[in-house]
């Protein structure tokens, strides 16, 4: 195959620095979530074995 133009598409494009301030602060959020979710079956299992009849 030829190539046809000069670009690269291997890179990707810029991005604006509010858009990747935002991505930062969701990926966060993710990572945060994922870790509440994760544990809490640690948390539900402690709460259960200690729970008072």
């Amino acid at each position: 195959m030829v190539r046809r133009s000069r670009t690269d598409r291997t890179r990707t494009p810029g991005l604006a620095e509010w858009k990747r301030v935002y991505q930062k602060e969701v990926a966060e959020r993710r990572v945060l979530y994922q870790a509440r979710v994760l544990g809490w079956g640690k948390e539900k299992q402690h709460y259960f074995a200690h729970k008072q009849a």
